[in-house]
C-alpha cells in the first residue's frame, strides 16, 4: 500500500502570503488549477503502471484542498472524501494576517517561525499566538484522521491525501518517529512546496512503513522506481 501526501496547489492565500483564515475559503489561482491537472496526470500513469486502486481522494476541509482534490478525483474517477480533522493548524489571532502584519502583533512568534524554517527551532517551543491551536492537540487530531484513512476501504492499495503544510509535516514526522528513529520530543521543519508530493510505502507482509519520497514534483512518480 502507498500513502501519497500532496500539499494543495497554489491559492490566493499563498500569493498573498497569509496565515490560514477561519473560513478557509481561499480559492485556487489559475496556476493552482493547472498544477492540479498535472498531478492528476502523473497519478493516473503511476496507478496504471503499478496496478493500484484508489477508490477515494481524501482532502482537508478547505477550499484550496477541496478544489485540488476535486480536479484529481475527477480525472481518477474516484470519490472525494472531505476530512475535517486534516485541516491546517488553527491560527487563532493570526488568522488571515500576512506575515508582515503578524510581525507587529506577534513579533516573538515570527522570530521563532523564521528560525524554525531554517531548521533551528523546535515547534513545541513556539510562543503561541492567542487562540492558536496547541501543538499536541493538533497532532492528536491528525493521528486520528490518519488512522481512519489507513484503516478504511481495505481494498484500496493507494491512499491519496491532499492537505496543508502543517498537517503533512506532522504526518511525515509521525511515520518517521515510528519507523525511522525521529526524536519524540522534537518537531522540526520539513520543506513542502505547493503541489509537491511525499510518498510512504508499506512493506509487503509487514506492518512497517518506509518514507521514500519527500517534497517531490508529481512527475517523479513516473521517472523513478517508487
Amino acid at each position: 500500500m502507498y500513502i501519497i501526501l500532496i500539499r494543495h496547489t497554489e491559492s490566493e492565500k499563498n500569493v498573498n502570503q497569509q496565515f490560514s483564515s477561519y473560513n478557509e475559503k481561499e480559492k485556487l489561482t489559475a496556476k493552482g488549477i493547472k498544477q492540479s491537472e498535472n498531478i492528476a496526470s502523473s497519478l493516473i500513469k503511476f496507478i496504471k503502471k503499478n496496478k493500484l486502486k484508489a477508490k477515494n481522494i481524501y482532502a482537508a476541509n478547505s477550499s484550496r484542498s477541496i478544489e485540488t482534490a476535486n480536479i484529481i478525483s475527477h480525472h481518477l474517477e474516484s470519490k472525494l472524501v472531505i476530512e475535517d480533522n486534516f485541516i491546517s493548524t488553527r491560527p487563532g489571532a493570526l488568522a488571515g494576517k500576512t506575515e508582515v502584519e503578524a510581525k507587529s502583533s506577534n513579533p516573538i512568534f515570527i522570530e521563532q517561525l523564521n528560525l524554525f524554517r531554517k531548521g533551528l527551532f523546535n515547534a513545541y517551543n513556539f510562543n503561541v499566538a492567542d487562540g492558536k491551536e496547541p501543538k499536541k492537540e493538533f497532532e492528536k487530531r491528525i493521528d486520528k484522521c490518519l488512522y481512519k484513512i489507513i484503516n478504511q476501504e481495505e481494498n484500496e492499495t493507494i491512499k491519496i491525501i491532499i492537505g496543508h503544510r502543517s498537517s503533512i509535516t506532522y504526518s511525515l514526522i509521525r511515520f518517521a518517529r515510528e519507523f525511522h528513529d525521529y526524536p519524540l520530543n522534537f518537531s522540526g521543519f520539513i520543506k513542502l512546496d505547493l503541489a509537491n508530493i511525499s510518498v510512504i510505502k508499506k512493506l509487503p507482509n509487514s506492518n512497517k512503513w518506509n518514507i521514500i519520497k519527500i517534497n517531490e514534483p508529481s512527475i517523479i512518480l513516473n521517472q523513478e522506481e517508487v
